[in-house]
């Protein structure tokens, strides 16, 4: 049985400000990259008399990269009573 591998590799970051009357913004940035491999078992079918059936074992790989950016704004609201 083959193994399967995987790696992940990610970094954060957020900045913010705060006022002193409690107004809030903030910002952030996340970045992950994704990579890994596993075994693939492939098929091919040949049509006709006599179907035929031939196969492989092949190594997959992938790759998968994610970026996000956001933002938040708080803005604290008082009641009057």
């Amino acid at each position: 049985m083959r193994s399967r591998t995987r790696e992940l590799l990610e970094a954060d970051g957020e900045f913010g400000l705060t006022a002193l009357t409690g107004l809030e913004v903030s910002g952030f940035l996340t970045w992950e990259l994704f990579r890994g491999t596993c075994p693939m078992n492939l098929e091919r079918r040949a049509a006709g008399q006599p179907v035929s059936v031939t196969s492989a074992m092949v190594d997959f790989s992938y790759d998968r990269s994610s970026l996000t950016i956001g933002g938040k704004v708080t803005v604290p609201l008082a009641l009057p009573f």
